[in-house]
């Protein structure tokens, strides 16, 4: 109603102002282009309110369509929005349906542990604000905007004076109590948390370690950095051993070694073969971190072992004490030691061996221009194979045995048809670097189709690998461990990390909850496991401090 008014008002001034003209003593042809020039605003003004209103009505338009449209986006609590001519603005009650098709299947939940915002400050526009800079129009509220600024507290902001006081007749002495918060040595559970997993979880040395407190406020000398590990690991050491024994109950086993390197043992060799060559024939001198995957149906726990052994001895030390007949699949590479001491045990093991290793042996020779054309069908036959196994972990276990048996080992018979075929034709030498490879696969042949053949086996050891880059960062990094004692921490410490990571369980969280609560995982340790530690910690911890997971 106001616009119509005030072109009303417009047009009637044009009006008056003609009138006026006319009825002034002023020459003709002056007034003709006056009245021209007049008549010629008029029209640029009617032109421009044209413009204007055929913009509010595209607007309108563009406004009026989306909001029919339905949202693909649920709104909060599965409400979602809807504009229709009879109810438009109102938010409708009904849940969005979900497709229950037989061909999609639930997807785990994520309960990484995320921080909560402690403090929301909003900052209002007020009303000059909302008026248009441009037009001086009013503006239109939009959606919020959230700006996230993270804050880091210096490491020394609380420092305690206690005071005490001595009788000097018998010398007894008494302190006002102190802070109430449970600490290990001087630091808080949650900064002693945060330390060791930079530490063991993400390998930063201890010297590097320091600077980065320094910059952050207050410096931990390395030596200081060593009593936390210490004493946290002695806190920690009997719930890694429980995680140990624990993965008796596995249904699948992965794992692998790498090489470590503990300085109090080669000095020891080195002593040793100053001495005499004879005298090191007999001596073991091989270092290994040993990764151990057990998967059981309510979880994974991995395990890191640091010392003079193999991955077949630890295998032995963890299942010698199994007692049922349980079937096991253990999946590995192809090197014996891993294989060594089943014959010792009495266990039902189904050997699965990893197809990214003999996937990787085909690409070392897919440059040599002779075999390009041979090793690229073999490639192109295992990359269907590996993003097929891809795609089948959302559906069913069921489901992915039944496809990989249909689909995926007819195409590993294939290459081995054709590598018998080669063979056979003398297109490829057994003794050249490509026959090593073809005999490779013929001969591990039973062990690399296993995943076709038994429910949940692996395709490869690939999991198990990146769970040893930790291990393997940590070499790169510190380059060594002093001694058995300090891989011994190392290994307790990357043990429950990592063991909370792989259950998607934020490691740091986890390991300050095992450190507070130490007294009742000492008596309880199956109550802190990954998937069941949680309810545990809602139960001692009050209801307003428990963080959701």
């Amino acid at each position: 109603m106001k616009k119509k008014q005030t072109r009303t008002i417009k047009e009637k001034n044009y009006l008056a102002i003609k009138e006026a003209l006319a009825q002034a003593k002023i020459d003709p042809a002056i007034l003709a282009e006056l009245l021209e020039v007049v008549e010629d605003h008029k029209n640029i003004t009617d032109e421009v309110a044209a413009a204007i209103k055929k913009q509010e009505d595209t607007a309108n338009k563009l406004l009026e369509k989306l909001r029919n449209e339905p949202s693909d986006t649920p709104g909060p609590n599965n409400k979602k929005v809807t504009n229709d001519e009879n109810n438009s603005g109102k938010i409708d009650l009904d849940p969005v349906p979900v497709n229950d098709s037989a061909d999609k299947t639930e997807q785990p939940k994520n309960i990484l542990r995320r921080l909560k915002p402690q403090n929301i400050i909003k900052h209002p526009l007020n009303s000059e604000q909302l008026k248009c800079p441009c037009c001086s129009k009013n503006m239109h509220r939009a959606h919020k905007k959230s700006v996230t600024i993270l804050k880091f507290t210096n490491f020394a902001e609380d420092v305690h004076e206690i005071e005490t006081a001595r009788c000097l007749t018998c010398n007894t002495k008494v302190e006002a109590q102190g802070p109430q918060e449970k600490t290990i040595g001087n630091f808080s559970i949650p900064l002693a948390a945060i330390i060791i997993s930079l530490r063991y979880a993400y390998g930063l040395p201890s010297f590097r370690l320091e600077e980065v407190t320094s910059a952050m406020g207050y410096r931990i000398p390395d030596s200081s950095q060593w009593d936390l590990f210490e004493a946290a690991g002695n806190i920690l050491n009997s719930f890694a051993k429980f995680l140990k024994s624990h993965a008796v109950g596995a249904e699948i086993v992965q794992m692998d070694d790498t090489a470590a390197r503990i300085n109090s043992l080669t000095s020891e060799f080195k002593l040793l073969k100053n001495g005499g060559v004879e005298k090191l024939k007999n001596v073991r001198t091989g270092v290994h971190s040993t990764g151990f995957i057990a998967k059981s149906p309510e979880g994974k726990i991995c395990l890191f072992e640091t010392g003079l052994h193999h991955a077949g001895e630890i295998l032995e030390e963890i299942m010698q004490t199994k007692t049922t007949e349980d079937q096991v699949i253990l999946m590995v590479d192809a090197a014996s030691a891993n294989l060594s001491k089943l014959k010792n045990m009495n266990l039902n093991v189904v050997v699965a061996n990893c197809n990214s290793h003999a996937q990787r042996k085909f690409s070392e020779m897919s440059d040599d221009p002779t075999y390009k054309n041979d090793i690229s069908q073999i490639l192109t036959i295992y990359k269907e194979i590996f993003v097929r196994d891809g795609l089948l972990k959302k559906g069913t276990p069921e489901n992915r045995l039944k496809t990989h048996n249909d689909k995926s080992l007819p195409q590993m018979l294939e290459i081995r048809a054709k590598i018998k075929k080669d063979f056979l034709d003398r297109k490829v030498e057994p003794n050249s670097e490509l026959g090593k490879i073809y005999n490779y696969f013929l001969n591990h042949f039973d062990k690399l189709r296993v995943f076709c053949d038994y429910l949940n086996a692996p395709i490869c050891n690939n999991e198990c690998e990146r769970l040893l880059k930790r291990a393997i960062r940590h070499r790169k990094n510190s380059l060594f461990f002093k001694n058995l004692v300090g891989a011994a921490i190392g290994d307790i410490h990357m043990t429950i990390l990592m063991t909370a990571k792989e259950n998607g369980i934020e490691p740091v969280q986890y390991l300050a909850d095992l450190l507070e609560f130490s007294e009742h995982l000492n008596e309880n340790p199956s109550a802190w496991l990954p998937w069941n530690y949680a309810d545990t910690v809602a139960k001692l911890r009050p209801a307003k401090e428990t963080t959701q997971t």
